[in-house]
């Protein structure tokens, strides 16, 4: 059994050395890949990459446009003209933006304002409604259905200015 324990430990170990080496093997073999990339411009202004340094044509091969770039190229930031596809430009849609949220606020703010601002009237129903139901009714009153005392109150109405 401890021999069996061994071999299963020292396979898993091999895999893992196995593992390691092809690993640093593919790194090693993509290394020359990169290696060096010519940028030449012909007679039209066109622009042409190769990485073979004989397919540039004699004429442009010693002028200074055939330039080597090696793997690790600079890579020069351009300003953009920071206008979108809408015509509209990224500060200036964020001021709009900012404004529009501030602007919503302050209208959220000011009908809360409002609302607490206006007085609620709660008024009993008319004793003519009372009485009227207790004529109508033989006994001479009115049940909880009928009279509109024992009704649920009316809808809050505000008071408007």
């Amino acid at each position: 059994m401890l021999l069996r324990k061994r071999s299963i430990t020292l396979s898993m170990g091999l895999n893992q050395l196995l593992a390691v080496a092809i690993c640093a093997g593919l790194l090693v073999a993509a290394e020359p890949a990169a290696t060096e990339l010519y940028r030449w411009t012909d007679d039209k202004g066109q622009l042409h990459f190769t990485s073979d340094k004989s397919k540039i044509p004699r004429q442009f091969r010693n002028q200074d446009n055939a330039k080597s770039t090696s793997s690790q190229t600079t890579v020069t930031r351009t300003e953009s003209s920071g206008v979108g596809l809408g015509g509209e430009s990224e500060l200036h849609r964020r001021i709009r933006l900012r404004r529009e949220a501030k602007a919503n606020a302050l209208k959220r703010s000011q009908r809360s304002y409002d609302d607490e601002k206006k007085p609620v009237v709660k008024a009993p129903p008319p004793r003519k409604y009372v009485r009227d139901c207790e004529k109508r009714n033989r006994n001479g009153r009115c049940g909880r259905k009928l009279n509109p005392a024992w009704s649920p109150p009316p809808p809050e109405v505000p008071v408007s200015d």
